[in-house]
């Protein structure tokens, strides 16, 4: 493993199979059975491997686990396509709504996101909304009221959720000597 001289980047992880993920998954099963639950894929991205993610949730759909999926949505449209019949829940962060706001905090337009969004309320799949409440950001009523705008005029139904904003990246950034614009 190559190591960061700085010790700036730091391997927190861990390499699994997705054999691996389901035997663990598997030590659930009666709890899953019992209760309803499933199993929900996270962060960092679980887009970002999309074959990896996607093994883990049909081998969960064979065995009749409920699955989710938490993601910012910021892929390609092909890639949520792989997804449709093997997720049950799409979890999904929208944390402003105007793109160049957007743009100036993530680094990141959220054109694909909103479209991604579009996409799975057309496909009638369960979505949950999540934002994020960041002090002055994304804890404005004008980006709270353009969220809520956006998601009622694509499907009332979709619910929102408002999360307290967890502050621990800021160590990270602090450590690649990044600007932590959130302060």
């Amino acid at each position: 493993m190559n190591v960061c001289p700085t010790g700036a980047i730091q391997f927190t992880g861990s390499k699994t199979s997705t054999a691996d993920v389901i035997k663990e998954i598997e030590k659930d099963l009666l709890y899953y059975n019992v209760s309803g639950g499933g199993v929900t894929l996270t962060g960092g991205e679980p887009l970002f491997q999309p074959a990896f993610s996607a093994a883990i949730l049909e081998s969960c759909k064979n065995r009749n686990i409920h699955t989710a999926i938490e993601s910012s949505l910021f892929c390609e449209i092909e890639i949520l396509h792989r997804f449709l019949n093997i997720v049950d829940l799409f979890i999904a962060d929208i944390k402003i709504f105007d793109p160049q706001q957007h743009k100036r905090f993530t680094g990141k337009s959220n054109e694909i996101i909103v479209e991604n969004i579009r996409f799975l309320a057309d496909k009638r799949k369960d979505i949950l909304i999540r934002i994020p409440i960041v002090d002055k950001i994304t804890d404005t009523e004008e980006n709270k009221t353009a969220i809520r705008n956006f998601i009622s005029s694509i499907d009332n139904r979709i619910p929102i959720e408002y999360l307290s904003f967890n502050p621990l990246a800021s160590n990270n950034y602090k450590k690649l000597d990044i600007p932590y614009l959130l302060k």
